[in-house]
């Protein structure tokens, strides 16, 4: 064999031993892309996925959801032409939706024209929709009417309510609220100073306003008429009440002028009013809550009316949350009469999910009606009507509400804070403040024998 043979030989085996070692080589390179699940001989393919995502038992956004998961690479056993793929995950082999910008919202969400700005008016229900951008738990996707923002993240919304708050006195009897507030050197914040943190401190904060806010003279003639000056409207604002109800049988006490003049105090005092024909809608924490009331005596056809159009309406404004502030009841009863319990549950019914109650000037109990709860009766709160009444035990009901997605969440987490009417007891100083010891334990234990005496 001659030089140029043997040189043509080494080269046909250096060829050769090329081919020997690129083979292997792409097997590794494929080893990179599928990872072989030894026991199940499953292959996977690694796929990552910068949102979060949620799993399904079949591969249809209407199937059982089997869990939810944040941005992280998955292991995808397979894929089919509509974007689902089959993942391997820590709760088992479920399907997701990986179709690149394309996502499912499941549950209605409104729609922000700015990021962390307040939400519009409108709102999307249950649907796949394109991505442009993703920012934490912010999307901005495409909609009909053009480019807006939604947020996936779950937001808390804790509400305070309490009782009968009448900021005044009645001028054929005494004088006592307006002394208490001369003798004070005139501190509109001394009347909520013992629960002022406990408002402050929550979302959302709402009292009943039982009489009107005016100066006017002119009065309805009845057994008891109630009025404070305008200015009373700062010891709300002062004290961190976000919302009253004007829907109680005191409210048009000085008629329509003193009724016009009580909501023009508020409006002043940016604190928000609803009841009556007033239905209102707060955004609090980019969730809007509806808020409505009436005096219900009975429960007849026009009263459910009445309710039915109210949450209708809130409904259709983008409400995600709905109260109800009713004044109802017999007054110094600790029970609810039936009338109380069937507009109660018809309202949840229809859609609230709070019901709210006062007038009878005492506690009465909490009901649990299809996952939401009724308060029948809160009770006397900050109560100029009356200088001494023998009864003062009271409670704040507190709730917090968990949104995820815009979808409010069956949790049903509440508390109550029991309270005082009075900080003296041998007569009404008019400064709620909250019981503690076995004061406390009283109001807590009435409570609960009134709650579970409610059939």
């Amino acid at each position: 064999m001659d030089e140029t043979e043997r040189r043509a030989d080494l080269d046909s085996g250096g060829r050769y031993m090329i081919r020997i070692i690129i083979l292997p080589l792409s097997v590794l390179l494929s080893v990179i892309l599928f990872t072989v699940n030894a026991k199940a001989g499953t292959v996977y393919t690694r796929r990552d996925i910068p949102w979060n995502f949620a799993v399904y038992a079949e591969p249809d956004f209407m199937a059982e959801k089997m869990g939810e998961f944040q941005p992280q690479t998955v292991n995808v056993i397979e894929e089919n032409e509509t974007g689902w793929a089959l993942i391997d995950t820590s709760v088992g082999e479920y399907w997701g939706y990986l179709n690149g910008n394309r996502r499912y919202i499941d549950a209605r969400t409104h729609l922000f024209d700015e990021k962390g700005g307040e939400s519009s008016s409108q709102f999307i229900d249950p649907q796949v929709v394109s991505v442009a951008e993703q920012d934490g738990d912010w999307l901005l996707i495409d909609t009909w009417i053009g480019l807006k923002w939604i947020h996936l993240g779950t937001v808390t919304i804790t509400l305070s309510a309490a009782g009968d708050c009448t900021l005044g006195y009645d001028y054929r009897y005494n004088r006592n609220f307006m002394d208490t507030y001369e003798r004070q050197g005139r501190d509109v914040t001394y009347f909520l100073r013992g629960v002022k943190d406990i408002f402050e401190e929550s979302d959302l904060a709402i009292v009943n306003l039982e009489g009107p806010l005016t100066n006017e003279m002119a009065h309805a003639q009845k057994a008891f008429v109630f009025r404070g000056p305008p200015e009373f409207a700062r010891i709300l604002s002062s004290s961190g009440v976000d919302a009253v109800t004007l829907a109680n049988n005191h409210t048009y006490d000085y008629l329509q002028a003193g009724y016009s003049d009580t909501v023009n105090s508020l409006t002043d005092e940016g604190v928000a009013y609803f009841g009556n024909e007033y239905r209102t809608i707060k955004e609090v924490n980019g969730i809007k809550i509806g808020m409505f009331g009436f005096p219900i005596w009975n429960s007849s056809q026009n009263n459910k009316n009445l309710i039915s159009e109210s949450i209708k309406e809130l409904k259709a404004s983008g409400a995600g949350l709905i109260i109800a502030y009713y004044h109802w009841g017999i007054e110094l009863d600790n029970y609810p009469n039936p009338a109380q319990k069937a507009i109660g549950r018809f309202s949840i019914d229809e859609g609230c999910d709070l019901v709210l109650g006062s007038h009878p000037h005492v506690i009465q109990g909490i009901e649990e009606y299809r996952g939401k709860n009724i308060v029948y009766s809160l009770g006397n709160f900050c109560f100029g009507g009356n200088s001494n009444p023998p009864d003062k035990d009271a409670f704040i009901f507190q709730q917090t509400f968990t949104f995820n997605g815009g979808r409010l969440l069956p949790d049903n987490d509440k508390n109550t804070i029991p309270v005082l009417i009075s900080s003296e007891r041998n007569r009404n100083n008019f400064q709620p403040t909250v019981a503690a010891g076995a004061d406390a334990e009283r109001i807590w234990g009435r409570l609960s024998q009134y709650s579970e005496g409610i059939k």
